[in-house]
């Protein structure tokens, strides 16, 4: 099996030397997945032409790559000039729930949303299902990190109440020892 992904690399890899710079489709970015590489689907992908259509298939290779951040990367960059895109939208916020970041979701949603109210009423219904149930993703995420913020500072709070009384109880002790010796004296 090892072999053969490597002749399969070597063969992707024939066959970037051979393409020109900017003239990459999806079949050949697809073809060079499907053989399990993903740095020569990515190196593809950069070759298209069309920044939309390259956005796309960048997402769509580092997604599957499960390359979450730059998943969402090409994406925002993708919404940068196609803000409508519910597509790119839905992707980005998918790939910021995978890596765990309540505030890129939260913006990607506002980009489906808005990629949304774009579409044909006949199609939002089933966008909606999906960005319904990344936003109750994205809200239980910023409450677990508003939550594991608060015990971050109660944890401090308590950590510096300790550290203080054991400052006192040293300054104490040190007091009696010093008035112990004032009386032996």
């Amino acid at each position: 099996m090892r072999g053969w992904r490597r002749c399969t690399s070597a063969g992707v890899l024939a066959t970037l030397a051979a393409t020109p710079a900017v003239a990459q489709t999806f079949d050949d970015v697809r073809a060079a997945v499907e053989a399990g590489d993903y740095a020569a689907g990515r190196t593809l992908a950069e070759r298209i032409a069309d920044p939309i259509e390259r956005a796309r298939v960048t997402v769509w290779v580092d997604y599957g790559a499960r390359d979450y951040v730059g998943a969402a990367l090409a994406a925002r960059a993708g919404l940068a000039l196609a803000p409508q895109d519910a597509w790119l939208a839905e992707r980005a916020a998918a790939a910021a729930l995978s890596y765990r970041d309540p505030v890129a979701a939260a913006n990607a949603l506002d980009a489906l949303d808005r990629g949304l109210a774009a579409l044909p009423e006949s199609e939002r219904d089933a966008w909606k299902s999906s960005a319904d149930a990344y936003r109750r993703t994205a809200n239980e995420l910023a409450a677990r990190a508003t939550a594991g913020i608060d015990a971050n500072l109660r944890a401090r709070a308590t950590v510096l109440a300790l550290l203080g009384a054991a400052v006192l109880a040293v300054a104490w002790g040190l007091r009696r020892v010093g008035s112990a010796h004032v009386e032996q004296a």
